[in-house]
């Protein structure tokens, strides 16, 4: 028993939704949903596969969907000058649409361009498809990958035959070099940002709060202080901590602790000072912070503290009316 033949109808209608959406097109529509999962999923947006998925999107697909809408017919231009005004037509595009974004209540930021780049690349989808599918089936562009391939190493001997378009093909070369170079020492150097380093004290639970600011002579109290190194190099620090009586200078009978510590680029040291105050009354502490470059024990007082690289300090009142609930925070019923 043979199977009924489909009525030409059906076969049209078959052959026009295989035509609705080229090859070429399908995977631009795929890459750049691909791009979009990379930025979305956590594990993904952290490797390098995100960078490969988005540059395509940024520096190539807008200008080569645009060339598609403009150019349906294999016979308006070639396809490595499509490559070329491809690549050209995306350095113009993707920082129009950043300019548009910058007079929105969005702004440039990485949602908001890539919205804009998708929405793009889909209506330039959308029209490329459809002048294509006007175009008879003969002279429809189709990207010819194997071709490709053979016609690079060709391009410039088959644009001999005129000045111009020799120019044009030499200047499109010189241009995707020029990018490829850029995007390779962008991407391969570290971006160097603003160099600091954090010094910072914290209470007794690890939080900017529940400083023992009012305290009973001889108790024990805790603090920890913390250094983050944003220097784009190792450092050696050095930490000096002083309890100076209210009215009096620094000097080295007030040092409580000193000590050093060795950080990478983006490494964080949080250290526990264990302390008591000996006798009542107002005491100032003093942190200071000291990178690579500690002055002699000659410098002291005010002279040693501007000396330092940062600086923090701490007021005490230490009296035997203090209590535990004096340092800890109120809580709201």
């Amino acid at each position: 028993m043979t199977n009924p033949k489909p009525e030409t109808g059906e076969l049209q209608l078959e052959g026009r939704v295989k035509t609705i959406l080229p090859g070429d097109l399908k995977i631009i529509l795929i890459w750049t949903a691909l791009c979009i999962l990379s930025l979305v999923i956590p594990v993904v947006s952290q490797s390098f596969l995100r960078l490969i998925l988005a540059v395509p999107v940024i520096l190539f697909i807008p200008g080569y969907v645009l060339i598609a809408a403009l150019f349906p017919d294999t016979q308006d231009i070639d396809t490595i000058e499509r490559l070329v005004f491809s690549i050209g037509s995306s350095i113009v595009v993707t920082p129009l649409l950043g300019l548009v974004l910058n007079f929105t209540p969005w702004g440039i930021r990485l949602e908001p361009v890539v919205f804009s780049l998708t929405i793009f690349i889909i209506a330039m989808t959308g029209i490329a498809a459809y002048r294509r599918s006007t175009v008879p089936s003969e002279s429809r562009y189709r990207m010819p990958v194997p071709e490709i391939l053979r016609m690079l190493p060709e391009g410039a001997a088959s644009r001999n035959q005129t000045p111009g378009s020799r120019i044009v093909f030499g200047i499109g070369v010189f241009a995707i070099l020029l990018l490829i170079v850029s995007l390779v020492i962008v991407t391969t150097l570290p971006a160097a940002g603003d160099k600091f380093t954090e010094f910072f004290i914290l209470g007794e639970n690890r939080t900017a709060d529940t400083y023992p600011e009012l305290v009973s002579p001889g108790i024990q109290q805790v603090l920890y202080t913390g250094i983050g190194d944003h220097e784009y190099r190792t450092m050696n620090y050095t930490i000096e901590i002083y309890l100076v009586p209210n009215g009096t200078i620094l000097s080295d009978s007030d040092l409580l602790e000193s000590y050093q510590v060795f950080l990478s680029h983006n490494q964080t040291s949080v250290r526990p000072l264990e302390f008591s105050v000996p006798s009542e009354g107002m005491y100032r502490m003093e942190f200071l912070l000291f990178n690579e470059t500690v002055p002699g024990r000659d410098i002291s007082g005010s002279a040693r503290i501007n000396a330092s690289y940062r600086n923090l300090h701490l007021w005490i009142n230490a009296t035997p009316l203090a209590v535990e609930q004096n340092r800890t925070p109120v809580q709201a019923g």
